[in-house]
């Protein structure tokens, strides 16, 4: 990374936390001209057809970070096998049969539906992740192990869309009927400009179908120091001690 990273994990002058943006100054009203100076009737109509300029420019969203949330013991299987592999088992399901049927049954792509997919939450703020931070109350979509863990069971890794092959994005829950796929692009660009304007796809998902290399993965949040300690034992142990672990209480903590 070219600059310091805060706390929250960015480069401290892209985090609008730490580094607050001014307020703009508003806009003065624009004084309607004369009707002498006005553009002829005619002359407007006959540009009424033409084409619009160029859109402003599309924001690369390749550096934006992305969040897959495991549990810790699962760790040590995504380091032996060097990938996070869609559809593998893990120590806790946490979704309820329901709602992986569901995934199994919306494609993603022409070849893969969405639990054939490795999913990354666009924003760190994604309904799901509260919800289960405060105890997994929707049984719909949560199971009793869910219900049963603590956020601190949990670890949070962090990788950025453009280390992603063959991404596609969501701007929303993959599963909902709502969903819209961005696959080109300007419009996964236009997808994550919402994220990070606050203005949409909060609860939108980046889709990797097959597996993600771990090396994509560029920091691991965790809870507290406990798990600081074993996860960065088990980075050791698997040869990837280069990969940051980032103390992030506020990422586990009940919502307020």
């Amino acid at each position: 990374m070219s600059g310091e990273e805060c706390i929250h994990g960015f480069e401290r002058e892209f985090c609008d936390i730490c580094s607050p943006r001014a307020t703009p100054e508003p806009v003065k009203p624009v004084r309607r001209a004369p009707a002498s100076d006005r553009t002829p009737r005619a002359s407007r109509a006959s540009t009424a057809g033409s084409p619009r300029g160029p859109r402003g420019p599309v924001l690369d969203p390749s550096a934006h970070r992305v969040f897959h949330v495991t549990h810790r013991d699962a760790l040590e299987w995504i380091l032996d096998a060097g990938a996070l592999v869609a559809g593998t088992e893990t120590p806790v399901d946490l979704s309820t049969p329901l709602i992986r049927e569901l995934r199994a049954t919306v494609p993603a792509t022409d070849e893969a539906s969405v639990a054939e997919c490795v999913p990354f939450a666009l924003s760190d703020q994604a309904s799901w992740w509260r919800d289960l931070r405060d105890g997994a109350l929707d049984r719909t979509r949560w199971t009793d192990a869910a219900r049963e863990l603590r956020p601190t069971d949990l670890v949070v890794l962090v990788a950025t869309l453009g280390a992603l092959p063959g991404v596609v994005v969501t701007d929303a829950d993959a599963a909902s009927a709502v969903a819209r796929v961005a696959r080109e692009p300007e419009e996964i660009a236009r997808t994550i400009a919402k994220v990070k304007a606050g203005t949409g796809a909060l609860e939108g998902e980046a889709l990797v179908p097959g597996s993600v290399s771990f090396d994509a993965v560029v920091l691991i949040g965790v809870a507290n120091e406990p798990s600081r300690d074993r996860v960065r034992d088990l980075l050791a142990d698997a040869g990837r001690g280069n990969v940051r672990v980032l103390l992030s209480p506020e990422w586990f903590s009940p919502s307020e």
